[in-house]
């Protein structure tokens, strides 16, 4: 047995697939431009929006997660460990996601600051 998490199994990834391209798919009707995230970490593009972040492994920090990314030169102009613009992009969000019938909150990961993190999505809702 390894140490650390593991990744979930086959279905309980599917399900975290498929949530996050609902969100994905409802961000984009509220007018919201989004994206799957870009595992690359290249930061060079002038796209802005959300990125939607599927994590597969089975600790707290698994799920689903939404990260804004800011044009390349605002993003140069903020101190961005003050939060000044990424805390309420994060609260509005999650104010839309939740209205829209989802589970969603601030994330509590140390190594995704202003990220939310979407527990569950719209019950009764067809999420395929």
């Amino acid at each position: 047995m390894g140490l650390g998490p593991r990744k979930v199994g086959p279905v309980a990834a599917a399900e975290l697939l498929r949530l996050a391209a609902q969100v994905e798919r409802d961000l984009l009707a509220a007018g919201i431009r989004a994206r799957p995230y870009d595992v690359s970490g290249d930061r060079s593009d002038a796209w802005a929006g959300v990125e939607v972040e599927v994590d597969e492994f089975d600790d707290p920090a698994g799920g689903v997660w939404l990260h804004w990314k800011l044009p390349v030169e605002l993003d140069e102009s903020i101190l961005l460990g003050t939060g000044e613009v990424h805390a309420p992009l994060a609260a509005g969000v999650v104010a839309l996601l939740n209205a829209l019938g989802y589970v969603a909150a601030p994330g509590q990961d140390s190594l995704r600051p202003y990220a939310v993190k979407v527990h569950g999505g719209p019950i009764g809702r067809d999420s395929a």
